[in-house]
């Protein structure tokens, strides 16, 4: 009964084994285990896919293989100290692949410790999300142009209502002043040139 148990057991922990090594090879998500000093010891499959480094290429390697030089060494200093302090670090970088291609990456990146609390390995599970920023970046140039478009159009109604304003109001004024009978000839002369002016200048705006 007792080999039954510890058989029983065993075949347990391999099933369970495999299901988390599966889970791991077709991971949707690029995983890197590091050692400590951060010597690359696994890579899964979708690595390979992003990167077009082979395992073979990137085992013993650093993660330094991918770096694009577009962060300051602060953006790095700071993600190497939060892992060594045993704290998770989560953010966004640019990477390169093989080929020179940059790319952008959403990165957890977390110490594995073992029962004496001591960094063992280091594990990083990253997204691709190149076309996301893509997206977000074609959205932010939308509206920043909406946003100019209404800035342009509220320009332009202002300047219209001016330029329609002013000689109407000359148009008016003038056209009341013509009909008082107090006025002499030679004023109805002057006001009626100063109603033509602005009339013309009206329809002048209006055409263009």
């Amino acid at each position: 009964i007792r080999k039954k148990e510890i058989i029983r057991s065993k075949n347990a922990a391999e099933e369970k084994l495999k299901i988390l090594s599966l889970a791991v090879e077709q991971n949707p998500a690029c995983i890197v285990i590091t050692s400590v000093d951060g010597s690359i010891e696994y890579v899964n499959p979708k690595f390979t896919e992003i990167t077009g480094y082979s395992e073979e290429e990137a085992l013993g390697q650093n993660p330094r293989i991918l770096k694009s030089g577009l962060h300051p060494d602060e953006f790095y200093k700071d993600m190497w100290q939060t892992i060594i302090s045993g704290k998770e670090w989560i953010g966004e970088m640019q990477n390169k692949k093989k080929n020179g291609e940059i790319y952008w990456e959403k990165a957890l990146i977390s110490p594995l410790l073992n029962e004496s609390g001591q960094i063992m390995h280091l594990v990083a599970i990253k997204e691709n999300i190149t076309e996301k920023r893509r997206m977000i970046e074609e959205l932010i140039v939308a509206r920043d142009k909406a946003e100019a478009g209404d800035r342009l159009k509220t320009a332009f109604i202002n300047n219209i209502s001016h330029e329609i304003r002013t000689p109407l109001s000359g148009i008016v004024g003038f056209s009341e002043m013509i009909l008082s009978p107090d006025i002499s000839t030679e004023s109805k002369t002057a006001f009626n040139d100063i109603i033509k002016k602005s009339s013309a200048r009206l329809t002048n705006t209006i055409s263009n």
